[in-house]
């Protein structure tokens, strides 16, 4: 969908947000519910029990 979408708006997307997408279906496909929640840190996607936060690039070290 997100390659759709691109290419209809003549605009390239983010690897990142790729892969944020990707997991949040998956998410969506075991919990049947997903929710989204920001306040000082960033989570990206809940579901059930889990808060995950996506990163894509190098890790700091």
């Amino acid at each position: 969908m997100l390659k759709l979408f691109s290419y209809w708006s003549n605009s390239e997307f983010l690897k990142s947000a790729l892969m944020e997408n990707i997991v949040q279906a998956h998410l969506y496909r075991k919990f049947c519910e997903i929710y989204y929640y920001r306040n000082k840190y960033e989570i990206d996607c809940i579901a059930g029990n889990l808060k995950v936060e996506v990163k894509a690039g190098k890790p700091y070290c």
